[in-house]
């Protein structure tokens, strides 16, 4: 599982869009092009460098964000849908703008930039295209819970939370699970409901891994012996935690192997993936 977990350490964000509802947006938003009055001097009509600094707020339309992306920005020029970098009234007005800071739980996103021109430049309409990685309030109806612990799992992450990362990410595990062996007991006596709700994770999601991958011998799964080490080290490492036998730092590597687990399970319980190969596919298709 190295390679699997090499990519999950430069990108989650693509597993997650996959498997988590995760949407993208694009939006057009105004830009006030004020000056920042703590780096520059207001010139009126004369022509220099002024310095600019915009808070965008997202929170009133988004729930959750984890990515925001500048993809143009410049000047609105009626019966044009592109945007101008440069005025071309007469004004120089040239405009340079980039992401300077994003809050994700706050959903905020703060652009710095600059203007070369004057008055009549900074007063004239300028717009930015962004790109959100997202969900908004509506969206958060169709989660599972397994997909909402996920994405908060993800959003700690971001925020170098890496203890509370994990549990979240573990706690989707577990999740996930109780929410497949609904399908199951379907097909088992009502007598034997309580003891399969009764089992250690490890055999649940043996009996889940049986029934998905249409296999009584899991030895026969090459990725299989390193999966269960892996979940039973961390399932291990979650009750030393949680009981108090253990005061051990969370790093990003047990977070990437905590959310490399949950990738294994949904790729062999919802998709029949029997190789690890096929899974890194799927989490990272080749995009034409």
């Amino acid at each position: 599982m190295i390679k699997l977990r090499e990519k999950l350490d430069q990108n989650k964000l693509l597993p997650i869009y996959l498997f988590s509802k995760l949407r993208i947006y694009k939006e057009r938003v105004r830009l006030s092009l004020y000056p920042d009055s703590n780096l520059n001097k207001y010139d009126g009509l004369t022509d220099k460098e002024y310095f600019l600094t915009e808070e965008l707020n997202l929170s009133e339309t988004y729930q959750l964000i984890f990515r925001v992306d500048l993809k143009d920005f410049g000047y609105i020029v009626d019966g044009y849908e592109e945007l101008w970098r440069e005025k071309d009234d007469g004004g120089l007005g040239k405009l340079h703008f980039q992401i300077d800071k994003v809050d994700y739980r706050e959903r905020k996103v703060r652009l710095n930039g600059s203007l070369f021109g004057n008055s009549e430049d900074l007063d004239s309409k300028a717009a930015a295209d962004i790109e959100i990685f997202g969900l908004k309030a509506a969206d958060l109806t169709d989660l599972k819970l397994y997909q909402e612990l996920l994405l908060e799992g993800y959003l700690l992450e971001i925020e170098k939370s890496y203890r509370m990362a994990f549990f979240s990410y573990f706690t989707a595990i577990e999740a996930y699970v109780s929410e497949t062996l609904e399908s199951i007991k379907e097909n088992l006596f009502p007598e034997l409901h309580e003891p399969l709700e009764n089992l250690q994770l490890d055999h649940k999601v043996r009996i889940i891994a049986r029934d998905s991958l249409k296999t009584n011998d899991l030895n026969s799964i090459k990725f299989w012996g390193e999966f269960a080490g892996l979940l039973r080290d961390l399932k291990n490492k979650r009750n030393n935690i949680a009981h108090g036998k253990s005061k051990e730092v969370i790093s990003i590597e047990v977070v990437n192997d905590c959310f490399a687990c949950l990738l294994v399970l949904i790729s062999f319980s919802e998709y029949g993936k029997k190789t690890l190969e096929e899974i890194r596919q799927l989490a990272y298709p080749k995009i034409i």
